[in-house]
Formats: structure tokens, C-alpha cells, sequence
């Protein structure tokens, strides 16, 4: 989501001696973002699987944006014995943005609909919002190292107060790209 080198930037740093403590913060800011937007953010490939009988004519996947729906498949197996089929791609359409596919012949059963794609964003096309909400992130985890402990600090006269960890900035930069509860 961000490099290190975007951080130093940000930050104006032009030592290498927090380096290993800036790259353990840049991590665990984006497991946090991704935790709560619910979804990936760069790049991978995802199984899901789903029940036939509870899906109607919608499969929303987890994630998005979709990069590619590598198949969508139906067992006609069992569950220790599977045989999964291609499920025709004439019978469904993705909506590859929000992670939707429509689809004409459901397939009744449990677990038996499965779905392999590539989802999220290359690092190029993350939502600038997304970078500049971890950009501040690491910023106050990397400012507060020093002051553990302390909810105010005081330094030549300049206050700080060490709030919430998501100031309300934070949210607004991430509430677009949480994923909608269904």
C-alpha cells in the first residue's frame, strides 16, 4: 500500500536507522486497514466457496474490485468425492467492481458452488485515499514510540494529546472503501 521510501518521504527522513521499525509499523497499518475495510486491498487470488441453495441468482464475492474471475464451478460430487464442473460463462455476468455476479442456473447444494479469482488493486490503481490513511497512521505510530504510556506530552511549551487511534480524518479517508454489509 506504501513503502517505506513513501513514509521516509512523507516523514522527511534521510537516515536508514529506523528502518526496521518502520517496515514492522507499515505492516501492521495494513493489516489494520485491511481488517477494517473488510477486504483486500493489493493484489491476490481468493477461493470462496458458496451454498446453491441459499444464493438466489446473486453470488456477492468478499472482495473487489475483481481483477479476474479465474472460474466459478459447481460440485457434482460429493463432499468427499467432488467433481467440480465449469458452470458456462454465457450463464453469468460479473460486475467485477463491486464483486457481483448475476447468475441464470443456480446449482442447489451446500458449499458447492465455488469461485477463484484475483481480487484487489495493483499498487498503482490503490485509492490515494487508502495511502494517505496509512500514511497518517504510520506517522502517529511512529511519533507516539516515544511517548508510550503518555496520553499528553508536553515539549517546550507544544502540547500534544495522544486521542483515539482513528482521529476522524482517518475514518473519512477509509469509509469509501469499506466494504458494504450485507
Amino acid at each position: 500500500m506504501i513503502t517505506k521510501e513513501d513514509f521516509k518521504s512523507h516523514r522527511i527522513i534521510n537516515t536508514n536507522d529506523d528502518d526496521e521499525i518502520i517496515d514492522i509499523l507499515i505492516d501492521a497499518v495494513e493489516e489494520f486497514i485491511k481488517s477494517y475495510v473488510g477486504r483486500v486491498i493489493e493484489k491476490e487470488t481468493i477461493t470462496e466457496y458458496f451454498d446453491g441453495d441459499d444464493l438466489a441468482d446473486t453470488i456477492f464475492l468478499a472482495n473487489y474490485p475483481v481483477v479476474a474471475l479465474t472460474s466459478l464451478q459447481y460440485n457434482r460430487g460429493t463432499y468427499s468425492d467432488p467433481d467440480w464442473q465449469d458452470i458456462n460463462a454465457d450463464y453469468y455476468q460479473l460486475d467485477d467492481d463491486i464483486g457481483e455476479i448475476l447468475i441464470d442456473v443456480m446449482y442447489s447444494g451446500r458449499r458447492n458452488i465455488k469461485a477463484v479469482y484475483e481480487a484487489g488493486y495493483v499498487e498503482d490503481d490503490i485509492p490515494k485515499s487508502l495511502k494517505a490513511a496509512a500514511l497518517k497512521l504510520v506517522t502517529k505510530l511512529y511519533d507516539k514510540r516515544s511517548s508510550e504510556g503518555f496520553s499528553i506530552e508536553e515539549v517546550a511549551g507544544a502540547r500534544i494529546e495522544w486521542g483515539k487511534f482513528l482521529s476522524d480524518d482517518v475514518k473519512a479517508l477509509l469509509a469509501a472503501n469499506i466494504k458494504p454489509k450485507l
